[in-house]
């Protein structure tokens, strides 16, 4: 029984947080209106923000004119947290929770489709100016390779190397006690906005276990099967609704990647699987202790070599929802970089959500 109410209170907070995430898009400058000048503006007032004093360094280079994956990583490394402060977010986590009760249902439910349509329409790879990161808000970065050696895809998935970042992230903090994993990744495009993908094993998360590696991640997850998660489903079908009709919340397709090469150039007659499965080939033992943040592990994921398979990746052509379907293995994601936490891995970098087939 106390299992059974410590399970529905963790989705009751899970749903809080999507609430409050929608709600920071709303009420944007009300708490937390801070971010890494990748903006016009002007830099000592944002130094001055409540939770993110940074150091000036980190407002001189102009971020706008980053082209690829070393660039980001450079503005990542000199904004990196230092030890063991994580950037956990506790205090911004209150802060949060004084705006959500303090404002009326009223004030921040009508919007809720028209910002989180940002989700899925804004094409910059920085958040949007007063945008509070709430769910995903802990995360590390690093640059791979997206390996593909198999399949007849276009674009982005046909055969070669592409280039780009992970985010490595947790949708809401470590100490609500349900860990919930995903990823992100971002592919950059000459002369157009990056192409991005984002992945995870299932909104109700793993519990109490912080293996971030112990399940396959995929575009396309089971569909939430309690009250709360899918209260929060059917808000973020809402926000897909005011785009494109068609769309489910627990999956994102992956027709932008098959569309476009890396040099800019458009394919003519795109092929792009269902969806993808990543499944973890990361060795060692990670997750035994949950008091230990996970980010601290991921520092030690890389192992020094220019490049690392962390995923295995599978391709589906179907929903495969009766599992009859057996994945075609048509590459790997190779780690090149350590996996870094960072100010402006957290606050800064912005993963769009594919919405169009």
């Amino acid at each position: 029984m106390w299992q059974r109410k410590g399970f529905c209170v963790k989705n009751i907070l899970i749903l809080m947080i999507l609430v409050l995430g929608a709600n920071s898009y709303a009420s944007g400058v009300s708490i937390y209106n801070c971010s890494l000048g990748y903006n016009k503006q002007d830099a000592a007032t944002q130094r001055d923000c409540l939770y993110d004093k940074v150091e000036k360094s980190a407002y001189d280079k102009p971020y706008i004119d980053f082209t690829g994956p070393s660039n980001f990583l450079e503005a990542i490394t000199r904004t990196v947290y230092k030890g063991y402060d994580f950037g956990t977010g506790g205090p911004l986590f209150v802060a949060n929770v004084a705006s959500f009760i303090s404002n009326p249902i009223a004030t921040f439910l009508s919007p809720f489709s028209s910002y989180l349509a940002l989700t899925f329409t804004h094409k910059s790879d920085f958040m949007p100016w007063g945008r509070r990161k709430v769910i995903h808000a802990q995360g590390s970065v690093a640059k791979i390779t997206m390996r593909i050696t198999n399949g007849p895809y276009t674009g982005l998935l046909s055969k070669g190397d592409h280039k780009g970042l992970i985010r490595l992230s947790v949708a809401v903090p470590q100490f609500t006690g349900n860990f919930i994993p995903g990823f992100g990744l971002k592919f950059f495009v000459e002369g157009k906005p990056s192409e991005n993908m984002v992945a995870m094993y299932q909104l109700a998360g793993q519990g109490k276990d912080s293996n971030f590696f112990k399940h396959s991640f995929s575009n396309n997850i089971d569909a939430p099967d309690t009250a709360p998660l899918k209260v929060g489903a059917w808000i973020f079908k809402n926000a897909m609704d005011t785009i494109t009709s068609g769309g489910k919340a627990n999956y994102l397709p992956l027709g932008n990647f098959a569309r476009v090469n890396g040099d800019g150039t458009s394919v003519a007659s795109a092929v792009a699987p269902h969806h993808l499965v990543f499944v973890p080939k990361v060795e060692g033992t990670y997750g035994s202790d949950y008091s230990v943040n996970f980010r601290e592990e991921l520092r030690s994921v890389w192992k020094g070599t220019s490049s690392e398979t962390i995923y295995e990746i599978q391709a589906f052509n179907t929903d495969n929802a009766d599992e009859s379907e057996v994945g075609k293995v048509i590459g790997t994601l190779e780690l090149n970089s350590k996996l870094v936490d960072s100010r402006f891995g957290d606050k800064v970098l912005f993963f769009r959500h594919p919405i169009f087939p």
